[in-house]
């Protein structure tokens, strides 16, 4: 009977498939469920505010204040399947004035807040908050100070690079204002009177062959610490300018001597042997000095020497045999041609070690420049320091 009733009356078919489906339906609709939401936690200083997406912990933070509080607050919820997923975004509300029913606060203030003591939005929320971690929520008001800081070439951070065979020249970089002012929590503060560099938005490279200008605000991860600065964002002028290309050379290092007893002393001293002539680099921008520069003609353009008139008079009369001196640079080039022009040590010394001749000789040496130039080319060849050349220590 059972089998030919099944077979031979649908309707009886359809009533049974229908049944088991609201019986699941109402099954399902009751089933407890759970889902952990991670709200961060943000100060507003004006609520209320729109709805957050995907959701937030909002705390009312007055303008004069900072907020020090956990980053992410983990919401628990339990209810039925029917109550997931929320129909808004869920939103917590913590407001000091209306917590602590004061108007006015300390320097500092602190509150431990727990899942009762926001307001929820969604109201019905409330009812279905199982717990949240951390229990309770320490939030900690500060009122905030102001510091005055310098910007320096720390303070950027460069993506992306400019075009091939051009470099930035951050040493150069201009800022305006150079000088902002911080406004922020004191803890927050505090390490930058310890040499923190203020940190700007990055600044985006992508292939610039000249400067580039750019307004840039304060770096997002020190907003996100509650910080701002006045003015909200500065004018950085960078320079871009072909890569310096380098010139390698070797040179003789000559030692000259002015003034009272210059004789005496080129007579007396003599740069030890493994200084007299040593590897130099000249470096430069953009098209070169004079054309075909090449390690020869380079070495034909700079003049390197110490001069022996820097050690004292004191050095001497204590009988010392051994001085260390800078070494000291002449480009044998027009004061225009030479700017963009740098020499440098690579041994990174930057100084030679001359020595006392016990038996001293009256002989010229054939390596000192002459002391008085007798005539306009020998002068430019032998007396850098004297010549209109520019001359600069050397690096």
């Amino acid at each position: 009977m059972w089998r030919r009733a099944f077979l031979e009356d649908p309707w009886q078919k359809l009533g049974a498939l229908a049944l088991a489906i609201g019986v699941w339906y109402v099954a399902f609709r009751n089933t407890t469920k759970t889902e952990t939401l991670e709200l961060p936690v943000r100060p507003a200083p004006d609520l209320p505010l729109p709805a957050a997406a995907p959701g937030e912990i909002r705390v009312a933070v007055p303008k004069e204040f900072g907020l020090d509080a956990p980053a992410i607050v983990r919401v628990r919820l339990r209810g039925t399947s029917k109550d997931f997923p929320l129909a808004y975004p869920l939103v917590g509300v913590f407001d000091p004035v209306r917590a602590s029913g004061e108007t006015s606060f300390k320097e500092t203030m602190n509150f431990q807040v727990r899942a009762e003591g926001f307001r929820w939005s969604p109201p019905h929320a409330r009812e279905l908050i199982d717990g949240i971690e951390p229990d309770p929520v320490i939030l900690r008001l500060e009122k905030l100070e102001s510091r005055t800081v310098r910007l320096d070439a720390r303070s950027l951070l460069l993506t992306g690079e400019p075009a091939e065979g051009y470099a930035v020249v951050v040493e150069r970089v201009r800022f305006s204002p150079r000088t902002v002012t911080l406004l922020g929590r004191p803890t927050e503060l505090a390490r930058f009177a310890e040499g923190e560099a203020v940190r700007l938005e990055p600044l985006p490279l992508g292939g610039e062959e000249g400067g580039v200008v750019r307004m840039l605000g304060l770096h997002p991860s020190l907003v996100a610490n509650g910080l701002s600065m006045e003015p909200r964002s500065v004018t950085v002028t960078l320079p871009v300018e072909p890569r310096p290309t380098e010139v390698r050379f070797r040179a003789r290092v000559e030692t000259v001597a002015f003034g009272p007893g210059a004789e005496e002393r080129r007579a007396a001293f003599r740069l030890r042997p493994e200084d007299a002539e040593r590897d130099f680099v000249l470096a430069f921008r953009g098209a070169p000095p004079v054309s075909h520069l090449d390690s020869e003609r380079a070495a034909s353009l700079v003049q390197i020497f110490v001069d022996l008139g820097e050690i004292t008079a004191e050095a001497l009369a204590r009988g010392e045999s051994r001085f260390e001196l800078p070494l000291r640079e002449t480009l044998r080039l027009p004061r225009e041609g030479a700017r963009g022009l740098e020499v440098r040590d690579p041994s990174g010394r930057r100084t030679a070690i001359v020595e006392r001749l016990f038996e001293a000789t009256t002989t010229m040496p054939a390596s000192a420049p002459a002391a008085e130039p007798t005539s306009a080319p020998a002068a430019e060849a032998t007396s850098g320091p004297a010549s209109a050349p520019t001359t600069r220590d050397g690096r």
